[in-house]
């Protein structure tokens, strides 16, 4: 068994890449059409930006535009769609499971879950991100790991605030304030940071920033408990734990400051997620319970408020 489980990883990636490109029809899934015209004529939508200035070219995930592009040249639409699929599920798939393969169980719940799997089926461009990021946070080390991960925010502009607040994590590390309080900062940035974040990108010509801008924000307070109650059992833990963590403590912290504020934190909070999930699996003793309890409650919750809704909220009504 032991030698098999390297291998693990590989064959459930392969599997779940498989069934979302080949086995999922195209068709049934919100913003499909949409994809597909980007698999389709990628150029247009690239001088379309173009002509609008240097900074809407930039700031509007031009990666995204070129991973289009190229297998354009040789393939048809559909199957630029499921040739991307296919690699970036594979990619994200693989990172989470060979990130703790004793807790593989865990880790296709993680995989499974509705804010996990649409990234790959509906907001393609955000899932695409999501995997690049993975790559850099698992595989990679130094310079290399901040390079992949800042390659990011060209394929989903959510990338751009998750890459801020790392900087801001780093920062603080290196001013040596308390592992303790570097998390309760990140949150207070991220609370009066909020419509900063609108009004640069708005600036910068980032398609989301008009969609934002005049957003409001209807929030019933309760996926705010359920986080606050997760972020409490990270920070009771033992210092060597929350200074190993203490970026995804952050990234919880994030989505805490920006909940009543920003109608962005559910978005660029998923862009994290899987991370604070792992993180909260590799918890021990009672506080591992308790975690994983609640990530329980946390999946078949998603699933059974989804259940009336058309393939859990991300398919197309016929």
């Amino acid at each position: 068994m032991r030698r098999l489980e390297p291998f693990w990883p590989l064959i459930f990636a392969s599997i779940y890449a498989y069934f979302l490109a080949f086995i999922m029809p195209l068709d049934v899934f919100k913003d499909r059409e949409h994809y597909l015209d980007y698999a389709t004529e990628p150029g247009l939508s690239m001088l379309d930006y173009w002509l609008q200035g240097f900074l809407p070219v930039l700031f509007n995930e031009p990666l995204f535009l070129i991973v289009n592009y190229v297998p354009g040249l040789f393939l048809s639409g559909p199957a630029v769609l499921e040739a991307l699929i296919f690699s970036f599920s594979f990619l994200g798939a693989y990172c989470v499971l060979s990130s703790n393969p004793r807790l593989l169980v865990w880790m296709v719940l993680i995989l499974l879950l509705p804010q996990v799997l649409k990234n790959y089926v509906m907001q393609l461009r955000q899932g695409y991100a999501l995997s690049l990021f993975l790559y850099g946070w698992f595989f990679c080390r130094g310079v290399n790991r901040w390079l992949v991960i800042a390659m990011a925010p060209f394929l989903h502009a959510s990338f751009f605030i998750v890459l801020a607040f790392m900087v801001a994590y780093q920062s603080f590390t290196f001013l040596r304030i308390r592992y303790w309080l570097v998390p309760l900062l990140i949150g207070a940035i991220a609370a009066s940071s909020t419509f900063l974040i609108i009004e640069v990108a708005s600036l910068l010509g980032v398609r989301q920033g008009e969609r934002y801008a005049n957003a409001v924000v209807h929030v019933s307070g309760k996926a705010f408990v359920f986080w606050f109650v997760v972020f409490c059992i990270f920070m009771a833990q033992s210092k060597s734990w929350v200074v190993r963590h203490g970026l995804e403590i952050s990234f919880v912290a994030m989505y805490l400051g920006l909940y009543f504020m920003s109608p962005l934190a559910g978005r660029v909070f998923e862009s994290v997620l899987p991370l604070v999930l792992i993180a909260g699996l590799s918890l021990q003793g009672r506080s591992f319970l308790i975690f994983a309890s609640m990530f329980l409650i946390y999946f078949f919750g998603h699933y059974f408020l989804a259940s009336r809704e058309v393939l859990f909220g991300v398919g197309v009504a016929l």
